[in-house]
């Protein structure tokens, strides 16, 4: 089932550093939205550790 997403499932999404950057300039921009959606736990952060 390609690209059918369930109801219920959890996105994990990659940001880049410069979505962070932005928003810490103002939550009302799209970076700001982003980063309160990380917050209210709408996806799982997913990192990678060098």
């Amino acid at each position: 089932m390609s690209g059918v997403v369930a109801k219920n499932s959890i996105f994990r999404v990659v940001l880049d550093t410069n979505i962070f950057l932005r928003a810490l300039i103002g939550s009302g921009n799209i970076p700001g939205q982003v980063s309160d959606s990380w917050k209210e736990e709408k996806f799982i952060l997913v990192t990678a550790l060098s």
